[in-house]
């Protein structure tokens, strides 16, 4: 009763520190708290992309994070223990594996207009009994959350997504279904509209965790990092209140130092650049994996730039 009361104190914090801002205040093609118009992304990329061939991706991706997950068995500990996604994360087609190991859920992003979405599907979710009301639950969250201008591209990005979550996802089956409408109904899950590249939003972030005694047992940053490398160009580090001092220290001030417990599954994927890949890895192994990636990134002048700008 004592960690439940403590998760709550927790969420309630992060909920009152990071309030989601409403989408009725948000403009059609603009991502609050960053800087620069971008698209939605409305569904995680941890699978190919619907324009290019299956071909051209590699590894298991999307079941190789969920076999991870579902033979996960965290340690017995005093913290609390949060999954952290970045996007969507196939949120809905992995939660009831998620609260198997966790007590809570962390989803960040730069939009808030996707937050506002997972957040509708999980309510719409709660109160939905047939697998049948498939269309009915898209058209709610579309129609209430979505700019006109991005519901059927949601609606495609869910049925391509569906093609690569299967009987995960929660309209595989009535058995399936119960079991997320279940989880939804447990587990918290915290929306956090952040920009994952701002020192003072990291920086209260990390200091909650610290303060409740928080570990990250599952984290998957998607393809984040693909969007690091242009935060060393000046055009964006203005924009960004980035300053000189602070670009040489922004992997290791946003990413390095956090709370990761010592058997945390981490996941991260590559999905703007050749080879596109999903890599599912310990937290040993973590970090390293993922300056190695930068330096690869940074080999290209060009590259962060050009595909920061939506170039690609």
């Amino acid at each position: 009763m004592e960690k439940a009361k403590s998760v709550k104190v927790f969420c309630d914090d992060i909920r009152r520190t990071f309030p989601l801002p409403d989408t009725k205040i948000v403009d059609n093609n603009y991502r609050e708290n960053t800087f620069c118009r971008l698209p939605h992304y409305w569904h995680c990329n941890d699978f190919p992309c619907r324009f290019e061939s299956p071909s051209n991706y590699s590894g298991k991706s999307f079941y190789t994070f969920m076999d991870a997950v579902r033979s996960y068995t965290p340690a017995p500990e005093r913290y609390i223990r949060v999954a952290l996604l970045v996007g969507e994360s196939c949120l809905t087609s992995i939660l009831p594996e998620l609260e198997r190991s966790s007590d809570a859920v962390l989803m960040l992003d730069n939009d808030p207009c996707l937050l506002n979405v997972v957040v509708k599907s999980l309510e719409e979710l709660q109160s939905t009994h047939s697998s049948l009301s498939e269309d009915l639950y898209l058209e709610r969250i579309s129609h209430s959350i979505v700019p006109i201008d991005s519901k059927q591209e949601f609606k495609d990005g869910y049925f391509h997504a569906k093609q690569h979550t299967k009987e995960f996802n929660p309209f595989f089956s009535e058995g399936r279904l119960s079991q997320v409408r279940s989880s939804a109904r447990r587990i918290s899950v915290i929306p956090v509209c952040v920009n994952a590249f701002s020192m003072d939003q990291m920086g209260t972030l990390k200091s909650l965790l610290s303060l409740h005694s928080v570990r990250i047992n599952v984290i998957n940053l998607t393809n984040l990092l693909e969007y690091h490398f242009p935060f060393f160009d000046d055009r964006i580090n203005e924009l960004a209140g980035v300053t000189l001092d602070e670009k040489k220290d922004l992997f290791e001030f946003h990413f390095n130092d956090l709370p990761l417990a010592q058997d945390a599954i981490c996941g991260y994927s590559r999905v703007l650049q050749e080879p596109r890949f999903s890599k599912v890895t310990s937290s040993n192994d973590f970090w390293r994996d993922q300056i190695g990636y930068l330096k690869r990134l940074s080999c290209d002048d060009d590259w962060g730039v050009h595909n920061f700008f939506g170039s690609v």
